[in-house]
């Protein structure tokens, strides 16, 4: 059996046949013909015979549009439950996903007073899952800035290197959370454990007690630290980001009073290579050396 055609039967065992389709056109063709056979069998008359005619011509040819626009329908359907197996066959968590939610919907569109109200939420949820599954297919994908979960994986992941800046009126706060000490704990063990090698720039523009602990902790995980001054640089290379392996990267996008809104991530090789590009920029404007106007403690 050619894999097409197993798929398709696949799909018809999973969404069962669809009975009683194209059988009306058949049954309006036979009682045209017995009511045409009878009619001709009563009536003489060439001109009504004439009408007659014309008129089982026009009959005929909607009932062949009728089954054309029926077939054509059919084929697309098909196509798309080709496509959907295809996309699934080697996926059987998947297919099981995909199954529920195709019956909880089928269960939502089957209630009568509520469905509208049902259906309306339903397909927003379905159009936001479609959506972000689209961003992460073009390898772009944002999250929450609360959920720190894919960078704490992510550093876990890494096994060659990590080049990072940070803005420390903006995120010495995280850094010192338990969040942020988290997450550096496990760049510590990468630099330890994997012999990673982690470069964080600071986007520095003035002191302060916070950002000078955050500045110890960092040297004491072993974090290769830089430092350039923010207004020394143009606006597009000031930005909190990650690049992992220089195989994945996030951004931090941020509002107008500067709060953090989500963390932008990018799969795409092209969009790393820039981001990798940005950060030797950045790295030409940075020294390795803690500027004066930092150096307020015993690092």
């Amino acid at each position: 059996m050619s894999p097409p055609q197993s798929r398709i039967r696949h799909s018809r065992a999973i969404w069962g046949p669809r009975p009683g389709r194209g059988r009306s056109p058949l049954f309006i063709g036979i009682a045209l013909s017995v009511g045409l056979a009878t009619a001709l069998a009563l009536v003489t008359s060439t001109t009504v015979l004439l009408g007659l005619c014309a008129g089982l011509l026009g009959t005929v040819l909607t009932l062949v549009y009728d089954l054309i626009h029926r077939f054509e329908q059919r084929i697309e359907v098909e196509d798309q439950r080709s496509v959907l197996m295809a996309a699934v066959d080697d996926t059987p968590w998947l297919l099981t996903e995909l199954r529920d939610i195709a019956a909880s919907a089928k269960n939502v569109l089957a209630r009568d007073r509520s469905a509208p109200l049902f259906v309306d939420l339903m397909r927003a949820d379905l159009s936001d899952t479609r959506a972000f599954l689209q961003d992460l297919s073009r390898g772009q994908i944002r999250v929450p800035t609360g959920d720190v979960t894919p960078m704490s994986k992510q550093i876990d992941l890494v096994v060659k290197s990590v080049f990072a800046t940070t803005i420390p009126e903006r995120d010495n706060e995280w850094w010192l959370s338990e969040a942020g000490r988290d997450y550096l704990d496990r760049s510590r063990r990468a630099i330890q454990g994997r012999a990673v090698d982690v470069e964080r720039v600071i986007l520095w523009e003035k002191g302060s007690p916070q950002l000078a602990q955050v500045i110890r902790e960092q040297l004491a995980a072993g974090v290769k630290l830089l430092f350039a001054r923010r207004s020394e640089l143009p606006d597009e290379l000031k930005t909190s980001m990650a690049i992992y392996d220089e195989i994945i990267y996030h951004d931090i996008v941020f509002n107008a009073d500067g709060d953090h809104l989500y963390y932008e991530y990018y799969l795409d090789a092209g969009d790393v290579q820039r981001a990798v590009a940005r950060f030797k920029i950045i790295k030409r404007h940075a020294t390795s050396e803690i500027p004066p106007e930092l150096n307020t403690g015993d690092y």
